[in-house]
């Protein structure tokens, strides 16, 4: 099953009622284990630390935020939708993770993989289930530079989008020009209205 991968704009105020029993981030001294690696390294802890709540409480805020903030199925009514997605412009798709968020940023900014990468280190709140789910805000100049795509800016970013190995053989350029219409379309509502960009997944 594809990771749920959607984008919505929003004041950063307005994010709790969109994700009930999501933390404020804290400090980054959080140690968690690598997969990859297998080394420790720190991350991101809520400011409510989930060492203070009691296991049952955990596991009740974790189903609310799963049953209220995971996207249903595209044909549902507007009421079974997720609650960001009633409450803000929202681009609903599957399988766009911060890899391939940080190769298209790559090709619209010109940037390096690793200066893309840091720009999605700290979180914009922290779920109970953060490793099933997670809430990151767009870099501002990604914004803007999604917001001045011309059309054939958009066309040429969507081809070498497309061709990158994170999308070869899954996505034609056509499927990579249609996601990137539609985050510059959320870009011109974030940047016309002061707004963020955001990007929820969710496994």
């Amino acid at each position: 099953m594809s990771i749920i991968t959607d984008f919505f704009v929003a004041k950063p105020e307005d994010l709790e009622p969109a994700f009930p029993g999501w933390m404020q981030v804290g400090l980054k001294n959080r140690p968690v284990k690598n997969p990859i690696t297998g080394e420790m390294q720190l991350t991101w802890a809520p400011e409510t630390s989930f060492s203070k709540r009691s296991a049952e409480g955990r596991r009740i805020v974790g189903f609310l935020s799963r049953l209220l903030g995971r996207p249903r199925d595209p044909r549902s009514t507007k009421a079974t939708m997720p609650t960001y997605a009633r409450l803000f412009p929202t681009a609903q798709f599957k399988g766009i993770d911060v890899v391939k968020l940080c190769t298209l940023q790559m090709i619209i900014l010109d940037s390096t993989f690793e200066n893309a990468l840091m720009d999605y280190d700290k979180p914009a709140l922290i779920s109970p289930n953060d490793e099933e789910e997670g809430l990151y805000a767009l870099p501002s100049a990604f914004t803007t530079a999604l917001c001045q795509l011309t059309d054939d800016r958009l066309a040429d970013a969507a081809e070498q989008w497309g061709n990158t190995d994170e999308l070869r053989g899954q996505w034609s350029a056509c499927d990579a020009a249609e996601v990137i219409a539609a985050l510059s379309a959320l870009a011109h509502q974030a940047t016309r209205s002061s707004l963020a960009l955001y990007h929820y997944w969710s496994l």
